[in-house]
């Protein structure tokens, strides 16, 4: 905690109290109606928020047992301590006090021998705190009691009343609890007395006689002994007196009444001569000489007490009082010690008389066991501590500092309901609220929302327990998380790190969770966002969290009842938010900005994120490159060495063009086997590379990688290995299905979390491959050639198969594999497959060998008989429902092919078996790739599903496979509801709206290679691409530029923005010229910017468009609507726009 505001001292004598311990310092003191205890400047104990109907007026502590009694009206509070941990001390309530038919105010307080306590209001009252609180003594009094103490052994009560200048002194006459007396005797002042003290031991059971001092409005100490009772009936005795005007002669007087001014206190001889010894022991093991230590030495020799005279122009004076109450007493008995210049304190100015006074608290130790340290409460509302050394404090030598200040605690008396940062002054229209933009988010009556000025936007739902975090640039959803009913959501606040990264405070009623963004992570659809601090205020005070506000500088003020907490930016090193991230373990504190830097920012270029997304951009060889860089760096590397996050590779290798990168052609690349030399002097990764760069990983930590990223890293490097065997015989989108597909297999067989199975970012790359047979041939090798159906559904086989010849061999193969898979070998088990493949003829083949299974022979007669006939038909029906019925859901599926409804039979395995891929696959090989059922089941449910969670790569996938290639390509770029039928049940609908739909998860930066990709493939994609607005296809590569940007990959952002290119916009009509007719569209390949005869032409002929692909549009023709389109911009204008 760098600072602490815990409320605002009230102007009351005794609001402040300390005392040493158990060995611990505490101080405690009162605001409003709470109890604050402190055992440092910045280190809170605890807050106690008291019931009394008043705000309190006194607190004291008792050294001897650690108790705090608490006074408020008239009421007395008591408080015990209780050990809750290691070394942890919480104080609890354990008696309320209040004395009968007595509503006067309690204004002080003082505890005695073992368990009495004493309340002086308009009367004495001494309480005896046993299991039963009781009453001992009371006595009235004619002035409303202002001072009462008891003397250490608790012989002697002194009290004096409001303006009085007579001191009453109680001396006690029996210790008896059943009959408890006191005389009285006074001791006579000239003027009203402002203080008193007695004097204390060096230890409880010291026996010594009883000093007492009193300050009087004029300016005066006096001293007060035993002394011969023969001659006074007073216990005590004037012994000495000291002028505090004639202390202080400064050598510039001033005439002014404030001049005058004086303050005093005392120092105990416990505590002067504890810091003297300390100060000699440090000053001995720095083997220094000090001459003021030395005159301290002899002073503390003496065994005196200190009595401290300052003034409020920096002037002090000290004097020692030795062998006070000898009855011989001599000139020396009275000395001063030293006078110094230079203690400057903040004393205010222009403040009310009531408010102008302070009072003065020294004791030794506090911070560190060398310190001397001085509380200083100023009436005017503050505290201050105040911390030297004993030999810089007295000192005589002039100085410039003598006293450092490590904290002023003041704040509020009442609770803090709001904090308001105010960034602009002046009523010129900047706070004038205007509608800027608008976005949907379907959160129905938000109860709170908080903007930033970095485009971020958090919401919090009308329960106040769900929060999501928005992307405003994009209108995408960051971050969703519900939190349990108790965690009630109060408060929102951000700020931003000097990079622009944000970082959002939560508030909570007794905590403050700080969430930092992280990069987007599009291959483990990791979370954005991450708790990195949590801040509890709940073993502080038990008053809930009204609000708070960051400062500038990263610290963050939190504000509850009447105080204020300042947390600095500093983590704990053993946070475990932040314990994984491989930061320096030499050190005990990172910064918060540090954290979310570390978070966030440029990804070296051996990173796994790095490596994927160049490996999904096609950046083979610069993959390769950087792996064989890491190589050569980790021969020699030791742990402590610093590793550059470029491997020194020139900035411009990375970012160029892949085919201006590359010497020779990816399949003219020399063989991976054979050309490992033992000073790497490979480009490829081989397998032999591979392994070899993997046990260097083994053995080192890469200090930019968590070990989690470091695993990772392993696994690329593998993959990358095992696709480079088979780089001659593929493209390159089976090599990105494969490399991820290997991918899947390995983490999974690691046991590490991940989806059952590979995503359709990877099924869609192996739907546009045309190496379809050596994927098929490697997928089931993976699988040892027996592949099951749980298999297919990991690696997506049938999603991407286009051969349905292909697609019928492998289901064919599925089957058997499953009719295989158990020793008994169950018909059951394939008899979904074989009747997708309509094979009745082997089913009945299987089942003839199942002699064990009871269902045969009844199985056997149904199925010899001709299912064209509508009587099996309906028996076969009734078979199905009756297996639904059981809960027999792919046996019922397998009846409803049966009796030829396929319809029922996808709808069991979307519905029931809750496998979309089962169901499709079932429909492709039982109907082909035009059947109405497959058409059905993309179009209401397939796509329905992908527009509902914002899945690209499922609707461009499903729209592929409806033969709507142009549409395949739109859903790209084009937000997906808006290119499929309205429905009752589709996203478009009212109220169905749903916040999966708009994650950031729907912009996966990769979406724009397959659309550069499929744009220039067949005359389809290209007239899909035409249709999309010029601007919409402008901001789709800015916002994946950006996008590279949050996932650390910014030179892939900036290569896209330079190698992009935008279709030519159509030639302008000339004057006059009539448009075209509709009929006579034009040749979409001119809209290219390379050979247009590499476009396939898969749209359907007619004689306008082969006319028109041999003659320009003619002047006669009919008008159609042109296309609104605009020049290519700049490339300058795109990295501008970027912030390049």
């Amino acid at each position: 905690m760098r600072a602490l505001l815990p409320g605002r001292p009230p102007a009351k004598l005794q609001a402040l109290s300390i005392a040493l311990w158990s060995n611990i310092r505490i101080v405690s003191y009162i605001t409003g109606h709470a109890l604050v205890i402190l055992s440092g400047p910045h280190k809170l104990l605890q807050t106690i928020y008291l019931d009394d109907a008043e705000p309190s007026d006194s607190v004291l502590i008792d050294e001897a047992s650690g108790r705090i009694a608490v006074a408020g009206g008239p009421d007395i509070s008591v408080f015990k301590p209780c050990c809750v941990g290691d070394n942890t001390w919480k104080w609890s309530l354990c008696h309320k006090l209040r004395a009968p038919n007595d509503d006067e105010r309690i204004n002080v307080l003082s505890w005695g021998a073992g368990d009495e306590l004493l309340a002086g209001g308009s009367r004495l009252v001494l309480w005896l705190l046993t299991d039963d609180p009781q009453i001992i003594w009371t006595k009235s009094v004619a002035n409303p009691v202002k001072f009462a103490q008891f003397s250490h052994d608790a012989s002697l009560i002194a009290s004096t009343g409001q303006y009085d200048r007579l001191v009453k002194l109680w001396r006690r006459l029996t210790f008896s609890t059943e009959e408890v007396r006191f005389e009285v005797s006074y001791l006579p002042h000239p003027d009203v007395v402002t203080s008193m003290h007695w004097r204390q031991p060096h230890h409880p059971e010291q026996t010594m006689d009883n000093i007492f001092y009193t300050i009087c409005a004029d300016n005066k100490i006096r001293v007060w002994a035993p002394m011969d009772r023969t001659c006074s009936k007073s216990a005590l005795q004037l012994w000495a007196e000291i002028d505090m005007n004639d202390a202080i002669q400064p050598r510039q007087p001033h005439n002014s009444e404030l001049a005058k001014r004086r303050y005093g206190f005392i120092i105990d001889a416990r505590d002067f001569s504890a810091a003297t010894e300390r100060a000699v022991q440090l000053r001995a093991a720095m083997d220094q000489d000090n001459r003021a230590l030395e005159h301290l030495v002899e002073v503390a020799t003496k065994s005196p007490e200190v009595c401290i005279i300052m003034d409020d122009r920096g002037h002090m004076s000290a004097w020692g009082l030795e062998n006070v109450g000898c009855k011989a007493r001599s000139p020396t008995s009275v000395f001063n010690i030293t006078h110094v210049e230079g203690l400057h304190l903040s004393f205010a100015s222009g403040i009310p008389p009531s408010d102008d006074y302070a009072r003065f608290y020294g004791f030794a130790g506090g911070l560190s066991e060398g310190s001397f340290t001085i509380l200083v409460h100023y009436f005017d509302g503050r505290i201050e501590w105040l911390v030297s050394k004993v030999e810089v404090l007295f000192d005589p030598s002039p100085r410039k500092q003598r006293l450092t200040s490590r904290a002023v605690w003041s704040g509020h008396t009442g609770s803090i309901k709001k904090i308001e940062h105010a960034v602009v002054n002046g009523a010129n229209g900047f706070h004038r609220p205007h509608m800027r933009q608008f976005f949907e988010t379907g959160i129905c009556n938000p109860s709170l929302a908080s903007g930033a000025s970095m485009r971020k936007a958090a919401i919090v739902d009308q329960d106040r327990t769900r929060l999501t975090i928005w992307d405003t640039y994009g209108a995408q959803l960051e971050f969703e998380e519900k939190f349990p009913q108790h965690d009630i959501i109060k408060d929102l606040d951000w700020t931003s790190t000097p990079h622009t990264q944000s970082i959002l405070s939560v508030g909570f009623p007794h905590k403050v969770v700080l969430m930092s963004q992280l990069r987007y992570d599009y291959l483990d659809a990791g979370p954005s966002w991450t708790q990195i601090r949590e801040i509890s205020i709940r073993d502080l005070t038990p008053h809930p969290i009204g609000d708070s506000c960051w400062l500038g500088n990263g610290n963050l003020v939190v504000g509850s009842g009447n105080q204020l907490f300042v947390y600095d930016k500093h983590i704990e090193l053993s946070n475990r938010l932040v314990a994984n991230l491989r930061l320096p373990a030499r050190q005990i504190y990172v910064d918060l900005f540090g954290v979310v830097s570390r978070l966030n920012g440029t990804l070296p270029v051996f990173h796994p994120q790095f490596l994927s997304q160049c490996i999904l951009s096609g950046k083979s060889n610069l993959v390769h490159l950087i792996l064989t860089s890491l190589y050569r760096k980790l021969i020699f590397y030791t742990e402590g060495d610093e590793l550059d996050g470029f491997l020194n590779i020139p900035l411009e290798d990375i970012y160029q063009n892949e085919d201006a990168m590359k010497t020779v052609h990816w399949k003219e690349m020399p063989s991976s086997y054979g050309d490992f030399t033992t000073d790497c002097e490979s480009s490829v990764v081989d397998e032999t590379l591979g392994t070899a760069l993997n046990e260097n990983l083994m053995r080192v930590a890469l200090p930019q990688l968590t070990s989690t990223e470091q695993f990772r890293l392993v696994n690329i490097i593998e993959c990358v290995a095992t696709v480079d065997k088979h780089r001659r015989s593929m493209d390159d989108n089976a090599a990105r299905y494969l490399l991820f597909f290997r991918q899947h297999v390995l983490r999974r067989s690691q046991g590490l979390p991940e989806q059952p199975t590979v995503s359709w970012r990877e099924i869609v790359w192996a739907l546009h491959s045309d190496s379809h047979e050596i994927l098929v041939d490697l997928v089931s090798r993976q699988y040892q050639g027996k592949m099951l159906w749980e298999h297919a559904k990991e690696s997506g086989i049938f999603m991407w198969i286009t051969d349905l010849n292909c697609l019928r061999a492998q289901l064919e193969v599925v089957a058997r594999n499953e009719y295989t898979k158990s020793d008994e070998k169950n018909p059951i088990d394939c008899s979904l497959y074989y009747l997708a493949l309509r094979k009745k003829s082997v089913l009945q083949g299987l089942w003839r060998m199942a002699g064990w299974n009871r269902e045969q022979s009844a199985t056997q007669r149904l199925l010899s008989n001709n299912f064209n006939e509508p009587r099996w038909k309906t028996a076969a029906l009734k078979n199905a429902y009756a297996l639904l019925g059981k809960r027999r859901f792919p046996y019922a599926a397998a009846f409803f092919l049966l009796a030829d409804h396929l319809r029922d039979a996808v709808y069991v395995c979307m519905n029931q078996l809750q496998d979309v891929q089962l169901a499709v696959a079932i429909a492709r090989a039982y109907e082909g790739d035009d059947g109405p059922v497959l058409k059905e089941i993309l179009e209401e449910r397939v796509l329905v599903d992908a527009a509902s969670e914002g899945n690209r790569w499922m609707a461009t996938w499903a729209f592929w496979l409806l033969n709507r290639r142009d549409i395949a390509v739109r859903t790209l770029i084009s937000p997906i509801e808006t290119l499929i039928h309205s429905t009752p049940s589709s996203p478009t609908s009212p109220g169905t709206i749903t916040l999966r739909a708009k994650s950031y998860l729907s912009h996966d930066p990769a979406l724009v290679i397959l659309y550069k990709q499929l744009r220039d493939k067949t005359l389809q994609t290209l007239k899909g691409a035409s249709k999309v607005p010029a601007r919409d296809e402008w901001e789709f590569v800015l916002r994946n530029a950006r996008l590279y940007d949050r996932m650390g990959c910014d030179l892939l952002g900036l290569n896209l923005v330079r190698e992009w290119e935008f279709l030519k916009p159509p030639p302008p009509l000339k004057k006059n010229q009539p448009t075209p007719l509709p009929l006579t569209l034009p040749d979409l390949r001119k809209l290219l910017k390379r050979r247009g005869s590499l476009v396939v032409a898969d749209m359907p002929t007619s004689p306008s468009l082969q006319e028109e692909s041999k003659h320009p549009i003619s002047p006669h023709s009919g008008k159609r609507e042109a296309r609104t389109m605009f020049e290519e911009p700049d490339p300058n204008s795109l990295l501008d726009s970027f912030g390049f």
